[in-house]
């Protein structure tokens, strides 16, 4: 594809973001699936165990068969003796197993979600306790960070001559790191703080994909959408790089999957999209 399209390649880089997106949440519950089934393969098997234990002492038993012992009798004989410690420990044992096998069960059922399931994934770095002048200092270098991979001839970010200023590209935070408007977010700052580690990952992977493929790279505009402001309120924002997209544009439902929105624009050619969109 020539770079005169830029439009149609930003569509297929979302489309192609979207379905990555959908083959990787498919994937991690397929693993979390066959981990709980063999997870419960395990208990059943601790279970016969517990209550047959002849069967884990096999070799034992064929021994005594060898030296003339009945097959019963050599059974009895593998078991281990049935002292007051060792009932009560297998017992207990026992317990723990059938209440972890049916829990197990439930899990496979789709009526309990494992412990593990119910933490949050971090691949991102997101702090609690972040502070409003502390996460604008990190927004400016952030996109100081990401500005300073745009200088060479083939990668480069697109500017109107005479109208804007290299410091105003904020990565969509303009509002925060530009030289004029410079104002402090009040809310949602963790939410802020990882939309920008969001960006700069997407960013990052962008340029990688054009240093290993080559091709021409201008980024026209790289917008989010602005977590921290009311809808009603920010309808009339003039803020190049932010962006209220609408329900049919988000993958989001309440209490099942939150999400972020981020809309790039850029010129180049579709094997350096298709590269961005496998690295990742």
């Amino acid at each position: 594809m020539s770079l005169q399209y830029p439009l149609l390649t930003a569509t297929l880089g979302l489309f192609g973001g979207i379905c990555l997106a959908g083959v990787g949440l498919s994937g991690w519950q397929l693993w979390e699936y066959t981990q709980n089934k063999n997870n419960l393969e395990a208990v059943i098997s601790d279970r016969k165990e517990i209550l047959e234990p002849e069967e884990g002492n096999s070799e034992l038993i064929q021994e005594f068969i060898k030296n003339g012992i009945s097959d019963k009798e050599a059974k009895e004989r593998a078991k281990i003796a049935p002292t007051e410690e060792n009932l009560d420990r297998a017992k207990k044992n026992y317990e723990n197993i059938v209440a972890r096998e049916q829990e197990l069960y439930e899990i496979l059922k789709g009526n309990k979600t494992t412990t593990e399931s119910t933490k949050k994934a971090k691949f991102f770095t997101e702090e609690d306790n972040q502070q409003p002048a502390d996460l604008v200092n990190k927004l400016r270098e952030s996109a100081n960070r990401l500005n300073a991979q745009f200088k060479g001839g083939r990668v480069r970010i697109f500017r109107t001559p005479g109208t804007t200023r290299a410091s105003d590209f904020g990565f969509g935070f303009r509002r925060y790191v530009s030289v004029t408007d410079g104002t402090t977010p009040r809310s949602r700052l963790k939410d802020i703080a990882l939309e920008k580690d969001l960006i700069e990952y997407l960013v990052n992977n962008l340029v990688r994909a054009q240093r290993e493929e080559g091709s021409p790279l201008i980024l026209q505009s790289v917008m989010r959408e602005p977590v921290e402001i009311a809808r009603e309120r920010g309808s009339s924002s003039t803020n190049i790089d932010e962006y209220f997209p609408t329900q049919a544009e988000v993958v989001r439902g309440k209490g099942i999957v939150d999400s972020y929105y981020f809309r790039f624009t850029f010129t180049t050619r579709t094997g350096l999209v298709r590269r961005w969109i496998n690295n990742m």
